[in-house]
């Protein structure tokens, strides 16, 4: 019953969860926002009322993607069921977004699967723009390295010139 009356309170102050609000980002006032929640439920203080709303954003987002992991599969709807505050918290869905992931592991969302296919064009766009850098570095040295091999080919020339064909020091 106490979720329940969180939730409900959590709802009410839209800066705590909309990442979009102007007041989202000003952490005394959320702070505040906690301890008066906090004061109202009968909990201990802020920080511990904010843990508990953390605890059940978490759970919300893995129901969230248990069920898109079962539509996925092709499971029954039956078979999938929905957590017990699932739709009490249904008022974030617009507010979660699945980016990518810090783990190596992949996700089940369709969105993950879409920041990682824009993830592998950057990289695709970067290795390009590498190749590119490396050919031109290439080209470089290949040009540098005909500059010197031109440069002892005329050496040697002189050197033949001065010594003469019979490789004296200077022809008779």
């Amino acid at each position: 019953m106490a979720e329940e009356k969180l939730i409900e309170a959590v709802r009410e102050h839209r800066e705590l969860y909309d990442t979009k609000h102007a007041d989202y980002m000003k952490v005394k006032l959320k702070n505040r926002i906690w301890s008066d929640i906090a004061k109202d439920l009968n909990l201990k203080d802020g920080e511990e009322t904010k843990n508990s709303w953390l605890k059940l954003r978490g759970s919300y987002r893995g129901a969230r993607r248990r069920q898109v992991k079962y539509m996925k599969s092709g499971a029954a709807a039956e078979n999938s069921k929905p957590w017990r505050y699932q739709n009490q918290m249904s008022f974030l869905e617009p507010f979660m977004t699945a980016g990518p992931r810090d783990s190596s592991l992949g996700d089940d969302s369709d969105q993950s699967s879409q920041a990682t296919t824009k993830t592998s064009a950057r990289s695709d766009t970067l290795e390009t723009e590498e190749l590119e850098d490396n050919t031109s570095l290439d080209n470089e040295a290949n040009e540098q390295s005909q500059d010197i091999n031109n440069n002892d080919s005329n050496e040697k020339n002189v050197i033949l010139q001065v010594k003469g064909k019979s490789g004296e020091k200077y022809p008779r």
